[in-house]
């Protein structure tokens, strides 16, 4: 998706297994109770605890400096907001273990689960796995569930899966380094980080999926990226519309799904949001994603991304503006 060259990195530690990298805006309150959630991943003797403050001024930073005092090898990088996709990237750029496991701030990992999905990509040789999310309360007392891995299974077309379904998300997600630095990591034309980063892994990695429950998302939290569904669809059509663009010995079955799938969105929104009838150019481009000379047309998948821009005050990779 634009350039899809692999990000550069600093060289990998024997040392390490896993590096959690978390990005940081505007969650202070709810810092302590994740950072205690990566504590209760077991011996941190090979782990290493990576932050991007991405710009907080709330004070998350300094709470994180604080929380994390006694744990070793942690790094807290500083910058100016630039948004989760561009945080993300730097933060698996500073990772030096095999593994990577993203969280997000507001997020807590289930109790001791980091070790077992380790060894689960250990010993498959995939490169990433990814398992579901549950929620939990602000101010509860943190569940001490025992950690399964669960019934995981092996994608047969990671790529046509999460064209079809959308998968992704980074706090249930744990992946090989190398097979994302190789990958390009996230797009950093688009805002939102996970979608894009499992299109650019998909064409070429082995992803498996679980049924179990890896992490915790907050019931209650505002300036969460998944609440915002205008920017959402919009980043997620966008990174498809690059990834076409990127990549053009894609098979025209890839094409076809991916451009039915964003018409379709931007469809449905310019229906609900903007009243769209059918002489509206939302639906002639949804009508000219079903057939099969689509393919052959990467202007429908621009033409997806445009209801959202007008309805929607998108945010783009970089500082606001």
């Amino acid at each position: 998706m634009g350039d899809t060259a692999a990000i550069d990195s600093g060289a990998p530690s024997p040392e390490i297994d896993v590096s959690f990298v978390v990005t940081v805006y505007n969650k202070a309150p709810f810092i302590s109770g994740m950072v205690e959630s990566l504590r209760r991943q077991g011996d941190p003797a090979r782990f290493e605890y990576i932050f991007v403050d991405d710009g907080s001024i709330d004070g998350s930073g300094e709470r994180i400096a604080g929380a994390t005092r006694d744990l070793p090898r942690v790094t807290i990088v500083r910058q100016e907001n630039a948004g989760p996709a561009i945080s993300t990237n730097v933060g698996v750029r500073h990772a030096r273990g095999t593994y990577v496991k993203l969280l997000d701030a507001d997020d807590r990992l289930v109790t001791g689960i980091t070790p077992l999905l380790r060894d689960e990509l250990h010993s498959s040789g995939a490169d990433l796995l990814i398992g579901h999310l549950a929620t939990y309360r602000l101010g509860g007392i943190m569940s001490d569930d025992v950690p399964s891995v669960g019934r995981v299974q092996e994608l047969e077309d990671p790529l046509m899966t999460i064209l079809e379904t959308g998968l992704s998300n980074t706090s249930a997600t744990i992946f090989r380094r190398e097979a994302c630095l190789a990958a390009g990591g996230c797009d950093e034309t688009v805002f939102v980080q996970d979608y894009s980063m499992f299109l650019r892994m998909a064409r070429r990695s082995r992803f498996l999926t679980s049924n179990a429950v890896f992490a915790y998302v907050p019931e209650n939290a505002t300036g969460r990226v998944s609440s915002m569904a205008g920017q959402t669809l919009h980043d997620t059509n966008r990174a498809l519309s690059n990834l076409i663009v990127s990549e053009p010995d894609l098979p025209a079955r890839y094409k076809l799904v991916a451009m039915r799938r964003a018409a379709g969105r931007a469809w449905k929104w310019a229906l609900r949001h903007r009243g769209a009838t059918l002489l509206s150019c939302p639906f002639f481009v949804h009508a000219i994603s079903r057939l099969p000379i689509a393919a052959l047309a990467p202007w429908v998948l621009r033409h997806a991304c445009r209801p959202f821009r007008a309805d929607t005050a998108l945010r783009f990779p970089g500082p606001p503006v």
